[in-house]
């Protein structure tokens, strides 16, 4: 059972990760990457939505699928694209399509994404 002092540090660490992960497209152009490798036209699941969420996932202290696929559905970042789904909230809390979309994410999009983000936290560090 955790204690008082855990859910403290647990909720200010959440605020913390939350401020830090919100800056995340300060530091890349993420609709980029949805030219570079694009998924189709109906897709929900783009490159850069599948990126967002896996940054999500890796650095967030609840790493499941479906922790990425609410916190989409809470944040509804502008990543997201002109769709029916999105526009009429009805977008599926089932992480079976973000699962297919990270499996069809081309290597090389993840391999330039962390050495954008590598680059662009080195030049904006003082």
């Amino acid at each position: 059972m955790p204690t008082e002092h855990q859910n403290s540090f647990d909720a200010g660490w959440n605020a913390n990760f939350d401020e830090v992960f919100s800056t995340l497209p300060e530091l890349i152009n993420f609709p980029e990457f949805d030219g570079l490798y694009p998924a189709a036209d109906n897709a929900v699941y783009t490159t850069s939505v599948v990126l967002w969420m896996l940054t999500y996932q890796r650095l967030s202290p609840d790493s499941t699928l479906e922790a990425a696929v609410k916190r989409l559905a809470q944040d509804n970042p502008v990543l997201l694209p002109k769709n029916k789904r999105v526009s009429d909230a009805t977008l599926s809390k089932n992480t079976s399509g973000y699962s297919r979309a990270r499996s069809r994410l081309p290597e090389d999009a993840t391999t330039q994404f962390v050495a954008r983000v590598s680059q662009s936290i080195i030049e904006s560090s003082p």
